[in-house]
């Protein structure tokens, strides 16, 4: 689950970022249509915002309960070895 969300960040910021290059020589050729763009781009800064929030709180080692802060092999409360 953790390896589907990562992927999903990384690929909301390459649209985030493509998305802003495209709404960016919009305005530059003089189209200030970019509705669409902005729309795009709070559906990934929402993405981009969530993930982190996911990781500080629902993500718990299986063993103790306890958050878990980084993505470690060991969890630092207990010292049981995580499942991949």
């Amino acid at each position: 689950m953790n390896k589907i969300l990562f992927r999903l960040w990384l690929l909301a910021l390459a649209v985030f970022v493509v998305d802003w290059l495209i709404v960016g020589l919009k305005l530059l050729s003089g189209n200030y249509d970019i509705t669409l763009g902005a729309y795009i781009a709070l559906v990934c800064v929402v993405i981009l915002a969530l993930y982190p929030l996911y990781r500080a709180f629902l993500d718990k080692c299986p063993y103790c309960g306890k958050p878990l802060a980084s993505s470690g092999r060991y969890c630092p409360h207990c010292g049981r070895e995580l499942p991949k």
